[in-house]
């Protein structure tokens, strides 16, 4: 969570007040039911002491020695020095209740909070073969960071592609609030009318503790034949008598166009034979196949991370980098994000066959980000950092 730069507060222990400043905040999404742990945090801190120089101190052996005005005298005897110390918090436990499990409907899929959904069209009509954006909005406050996109079902008139995920959410007080919006491109096949089905959204409500369904009712998608497709007025061509005359200045025979009408055909062909026989044995192996596609999403994930960047936008920077590496990392490890945690994050990556070195730069980064949250940090320290991560991205292609 987001903190002001200077946040100080003051607590009373054993009578005695002291200034406490808070470092970081966190919100928590529990991925299980249970008594979970929230480990010890440790961090070392240089504490400046003053100490009375007691070889120089006139009253070092005077029955004046602990008086508060001879000390005030000789004040400048006392001398200074840093001394550094561990600090450690102590680990809490926390209760986490089981979601109702007699009245769950068929279609929960996890979503924890208070939510709003609905479509969002383009109000364009298109053509047939043009791309259309349909995009499914869930809005509210909760788990939105692991909610995932729905089932979503068309006439047969419509081609449905995965959806892209925008997301447009920030850590409130307590929760997390604010939008996912999944972006679904929709290519018509015909013109016509034809529709998106309806989608029920379900989300278990903690305030009321119980669950509740939105219907998100079907939605009309007209589209218009497209302008360059009208293949039934097209009129025969009106040969006319030609003369020919033989140019041997201007043949055709021999020059560079004909054995390029030639030659481009057949090196069409290989090139495609050389792209299918690539798929095909990028596909025959599903563990460097799933490796390479995590390595692309990462980079792809970068990009927002480099535009909070350009903005100078530290908080929010170190944040996205954060969360990439951790996706990342789960991605390659073919876990869940939510069983991903600085913790094991070493075990994971060693496991999937990368070496020691590998994994300390990657939490040697996760540390710097957690870091950044409360600690001024140069600019120039944010670009090295995210060269690092995007060069750590590149190698994991292994």
């Amino acid at each position: 969570m987001k903190l002001p730069k200077e946040l100080v507060l003051t607590e009373k222990v054993n009578g005695r007040d002291y200034k406490v400043i808070v470092f970081k905040k966190d919100i928590l999404v529990p991925q299980r039911a249970g008594t979970l742990e929230i480990p010890k945090v440790k961090m070392d801190a240089t504490v400046r002491l003053r100490v009375l120089n007691r070889q120089t101190d006139p009253f070092n052996n005077s029955p004046f020695a602990n008086d508060p005005f001879f000390k005030d005298v000789f004040k400048d005897m006392f001398s200074y020095h840093n001394q550094m110390i561990s600090l450690s918090s102590r680990s809490e436990n926390m209760k986490v209740k089981e979601l109702p499990i007699d009245n769950q409907p068929s279609n929960y899929a996890g979503a924890v909070g208070d939510f709003t959904a609905a479509w969002k069209l383009d109000a364009k009509i298109p053509h047939t073969d043009e791309p259309y954006l349909a995009q499914l909005q869930i809005n509210g406050k909760g788990n939105l960071n692991f909610i995932e996109a729905p089932q979503i079902k068309t006439t047969d008139g419509l081609d449905l592609y995965d959806p892209e995920i925008i997301d447009a959410f920030h850590q409130g007080a307590e929760n997390i609030e604010g939008t996912r919006n999944f972006n679904f491109t929709i290519i018509p096949k015909r013109a016509g009318v034809d529709s998106i089905a309806s989608i029920d959204f379900t989300y278990f409500d903690t305030d009321q503790e119980k669950y509740k369904t939105i219907h998100i009712p079907a939605q009309i998608l007209k589209s218009l034949k497209n302008k360059t497709a009208n293949k039934g007025n097209i009129k025969e061509p009106i040969i006319s008598e030609l003369s020919l005359t033989y140019n041997a200045h201007k043949q055709f025979f021999n020059t560079y166009i004909y054995w390029l009408l030639i030659f481009l055909p057949i090196v069409s062909f290989l090139i495609y034979l050389a792209i299918i026989r690539y798929k095909k044995n990028e596909m025959a192996d599903p563990e460097k196949y799933r490796n390479k596609q995590a390595t692309r999403q990462a980079i792809k994930r970068l990009k927002n991370a480099h535009f909070l960047l350009q903005k100078n936008d530290i908080k929010g920077f170190y944040a996205e980098l954060r969360n990439t590496i951790l996706q990342f990392v789960s991605d390659k490890s073919n876990v869940g994000l939510g069983e991903v945690t600085k913790k094991n994050v070493s075990n994971l990556l060693l496991a999937n066959g990368y070496d020691t070195r590998f994994a300390s730069e990657i939490i040697s980064l996760i540390d710097a980000s957690e870091i950044a949250l409360y600690a001024p940090i140069h600019v120039d320290t944010m670009k090295n950092d995210y060269q690092r991560v995007e060069s750590l991205f590149i190698k994991s292609n292994k």
